[in-house]
């Protein structure tokens, strides 16, 4: 299996619990998301570079159903004429994901416990300080944002 064949496989697990709907073309593979118009959940993944015929059709698919186009593909040397081609066309470079793809080789095992329990008020305190210190709202290389929500709990 290829990076491609990986990212598509990916999107497919994807389907039905992000993505409401997924289209194959010869060229892209769409994904859309019915209650979230974040460009990570509408998007067209491509291998290849795009004709502009491919790139009117991306855009008017995504028009229909009142998303921005966003371009999804692997950083391949042969895809570099993508890039300054999207540019030509008033995209621009907002996100990059990091996968770890390993090329014929195993990837190395950790032997030690890497999951650490908090135990106390102090180490929770300490978690949290990191871990807003390592994800920020509106970074965007962090599509994850802050924690916000998530430490709020309803009072009983």
């Amino acid at each position: 299996m290829n990076n491609f064949q990986f990212l598509q496989k990916y999107l497919d697990l994807q389907n039905g619990v992000v993505y409401d709907q997924l289209t194959a073309t010869k060229f892209a593979k769409l994904g859309y998301c019915q209650d979230d118009s974040s460009p990570f959940w509408n998007l067209a993944l491509v291998n290849n570079p795009l004709t502009e015929d491919q790139l009117i059709e991306i855009e008017n698919y995504f028009r229909l159903l009142d998303r921005k186009s966003t371009v999804y593909f692997e950083s391949r040397e042969n895809l570099k004429t993508l890039v300054n081609f999207l540019e030509q066309h008033g995209y621009e470079k907002t996100n990059e994901d990091s996968w770890m793809f390993y090329e014929n080789t195993v990837p190395v095992q950790i032997n030690s416990v890497s999951v650490k329990k908090i135990k106390t008020k102090e180490e929770l305190k300490i978690f949290l300080q990191v871990f807003d210190a390592c994800y920020q709202k509106n970074d965007p290389q962090n599509p994850y944002g802050e924690l916000g929500d998530y430490l709020k709990k309803k009072n009983r």
